[in-house]
């Protein structure tokens, strides 16, 4: 399993003009039994909203007469029937664990768990003051974003110092 991962072909020439095309390489899946089924995500797991996401579901044992099944958080409900299963913009709501099924003559295997998180930029943005009015008041400021906002800096006034 330690050899799973993406493998690259260059070729090197004396040839001064010759220049490697680019390349995404291939991935390769060790499995630790014959039997194995795995998820793979192309590019990432964890990736931006608005890029596109690939999971595929392999195994040693699959054959053209192979049927391959997709579920998310542990859900009974198939999400997608095939290989591969893609979206071309993903969004925050396609994070999740995500596991494929698959059925041969004699048997039905699941996957691994392949947990997906979409990376997405602050939103939703709240400012709460308590109580409205008075001497002293509390501000308080929350934000939904992946990964979460770390640091909220306060300022006064339009003065671009904290």
């Amino acid at each position: 399993p330690s050899d799973s991962g993406t493998y690259v072909f260059y070729l090197i020439t004396n040839h001064p003009d010759e220049k490697m095309p680019p390349q995404s390489g291939v991935q390769l899946l060790v499995a630790e039994s014959a039997s194995a089924v795995s998820v793979l995500a192309s590019p990432s797991r964890v990736i931006a909203e608005g890029e596109a996401l690939r999971l595929a579901c392999c195994s040693p044992a699959a054959t053209s007469q192979t049927s391959f099944r997709w579920y998310k958080s542990r859900k009974t409900s198939v999400i997608h029937n095939g290989q591969v299963w893609k979206t071309n913009e993903v969004t925050p709501s396609d994070s999740g664990i995500y596991y494929c099924q698959i059925q041969t003559r004699d048997k039905v295997q699941n996957s691994t768990m392949l947990a997906v998180a979409v990376q997405y930029p602050p939103r939703d943005t709240v400012i709460y003051m308590w109580p409205t009015g008075g001497l002293t008041v509390t501000l308080t400021c929350s934000s939904d974003a992946n990964p979460p906002v770390q640091t909220f800096t306060w300022y006064q006034g339009s003065a671009c110092s904290p």
